[in-house]
């Protein structure tokens, strides 16, 4: 079941920090980045370090879970545009 038919209203981003173990999942959810362990197990497939969530808190713990195919998308891009930058200024135009 998708999370736009379950009508919660308790809808949160969530990004996947780390996995501990390869036994934990630690997200950081909302905006204030609130640490949330769980269960890799309980994980979309494909979902890994830096997988961008959708996640239905119910009294504080994830009950549905689903990848955020343009939130990740979209970060990944960013970040990758970011190291482009750092790889473009660590080049000297001095040669020794």
């Amino acid at each position: 079941m998708a999370i736009s038919s379950l009508g919660v209203d308790f809808l949160e981003k969530a990004v996947i920090d780390r996995i501990v173990d390869d036994k934990y999942a630690v997200l950081l959810v909302g905006e204030n980045e609130t640490e949330v362990t769980i269960f890799k197990e309980v994980l979309p497939d494909g979902a890994k370090e830096g997988t961008w969530l959708k996640v239905v808190l119910i009294d504080g713990k994830p009950e549905k879970i689903d990848i955020d195919t343009t939130e990740t998308a979209s970060r990944e891009i960013e970040i990758k545009n970011k190291m482009d930058k750092l790889r473009q200024k660590s080049k000297s135009n001095y040669k020794v």
